[in-house]
């Protein structure tokens, strides 16, 4: 799930796929998706991650500054490429470089 601030202040959350790539956290976006227009006013945004029940839960949220890439760049081509399949929807890669780090694993999910 990534969050970000519209214009007006109010949260905005909607799921998201997502690769790591080149210390950074690579999402893929459409043109004229609320996300991308509320970055280019407030380029900060929290993402939490998530798998698993119960005490095999884990989670990680991440949260720091981010860059609208467009699709056509290098960079995001190499996003892409990490991505293991080519999105063709993609029109920007939003890339997130996390600066705060949260993670929680329950002790089943330690576990071998």
């Amino acid at each position: 799930m990534l969050a970000t601030t519209r214009a007006d202040g109010r949260p905005h959350a909607a799921p998201t796929s997502l690769v790591r790539h080149d210390r950074a956290i690579w999402l893929p976006s459409v043109a004229g998706a609320v996300r991308l227009a509320n970055l280019a006013v407030n380029p900060w945004a929290s993402l939490v991650v998530m798998r698993g029940d119960g005490p095999e839960h884990v989670m990680a949220l991440l949260e720091g500054p981010t860059t609208v890439v467009d699709a056509a760049t290098d960079d995001a081509a190499a996003a892409a490429r990490r991505y293991g399949r080519e999105p063709s929807w993609a029109t920007a890669w939003i890339r997130l470089t996390p600066r705060k780090i949260l993670s929680y694993a329950g002790a089943e999910a330690l576990l071998p």
